[in-house]
């Protein structure tokens, strides 16, 4: 099935390919989502988005996070982890043991949003994501890079 979509962001959208077929084009890049490998994809602000070509059982998990959030985040972690270098990859194929750890994550991160009794439901997604992101190890990878010894 042949639909298409073009949209200007202006959150920053995570999204992880869980089944199907898809061709979106980011910022005039192709990107081809196949069967058989999970994808993460990470839309910022001010890019340029076109989906096309999704098939009948093309299903994935989207999370949006305004910038209001996103700076709240950032001043929270401050230089302790390049929230930003995690996330310099536009399209990521996931690996196998990557993709437990974000469904995990996306299932509490939606059980803490339904909880519409709760008040803080804001701070406990931050904290939450700060948490996970300070496990991840693809997260600290561009820190653990930097303050490895210069060799001579």
């Amino acid at each position: 099935m042949s639909r298409s979509c073009r949209r200007h962001i202006s959150s920053t959208i995570l999204s992880l390919r869980i089944s199907g077929e898809a061709r979106w084009k980011i910022d005039m890049v192709d990107y081809q989502f196949e069967r058989g490998s999970r994808y993460m994809v990470r839309i910022a602000p001010g890019q340029i988005i076109s989906i096309s070509d999704v098939s009948e059982d093309f299903d994935a998990y989207v999370m949006l996070m305004s910038n209001d959030f996103l700076e709240s985040l950032m001043m929270h972690m401050g230089n302790d982890l390049s929230f930003r270098g995690a996330l310099t990859e536009v399209v990521k194929i996931v690996e196998n043991n990557e993709t437990h750890n974000i469904e995990m994550m996306i299932r509490v991160m939606t059980n803490i949003i339904n909880d519409k009794d709760n008040p803080y439901r804001r701070k406990v997604l931050e904290h939450g994501l700060m948490a996970i992101f300070y496990g991840s190890e693809h997260a600290r990878a561009p820190i653990i890079e930097e303050k490895k010894p210069r060799t001579s």
